[in-house]
């Protein structure tokens, strides 16, 4: 027993040497650094993630026939289970009357709606496969306006990707 009780002391000092040491090479996994470190880890690899492309925005006038919607894209950078950084965002809709506004986020099956006075900001569009699209559906209901925010997930890289080649052989065009 006397044993033990030494063996046990002799590892304290190198237990706790060995958590120092792995405390300074990795900050907690909720911290924002941590998340810088794994950017850095990777950065060989941000091609092989996809990235957020917008395409032009389509408007439909409503009874006031005055554009009084607009949408601001906000860059969010989400982690890529393969590895690097998908750089997707999310958006600040705004309207100058300040009535009421509804906005749905439309991404294969993810779809949500949220509604707001004056300005609402959407949550962050889930990283997708590249040549996933999706869309913003911003609308004014005492007007009718709506404003249309398309979008196509894209190799950041600029590479080829044999799912966006296969897809542009299926649905050429899009």
């Amino acid at each position: 027993m006397a044993d033990e009780g030494q063996y046990q002391r002799q590892d304290q000092p190198q237990r706790a040497r060995e958590r120092r040491k792995r405390s300074e090479e990795a900050p907690p996994p909720d911290t924002p650094q941590s998340f810088r470190a794994s950017e850095s880890r990777t950065s060989g690899q941000q091609g092989k993630a996809p990235g957020f492309k917008a395409e032009p925005e389509k408007v439909t006038l409503g009874s006031a026939a005055a554009r009084t919607l607009a949408i601001e894209r906000i860059a969010a950078p989400v982690p890529w289970p393969q590895g690097g950084t998908a750089q997707s965002a999310r958006f600040r809709v705004t309207t100058t009357a300040g009535a009421a506004i509804e906005a749905r986020l439309e991404q294969l099956a993810y779809n949500r709606t949220e509604s707001g006075q004056g300005s609402l900001t959407t949550q962050i569009v889930p990283a997708a496969p590249i040549g996933t699209r999706g869309k913003l559906t911003v609308r004014d209901p005492a007007t009718g306006e709506t404003l249309e925010q398309p979008w196509t997930w894209v190799n950041l890289g600029g590479g080829w990707s044999l799912w966006g080649f296969i897809k542009g052989l299926i649905w050429p065009g899009k």
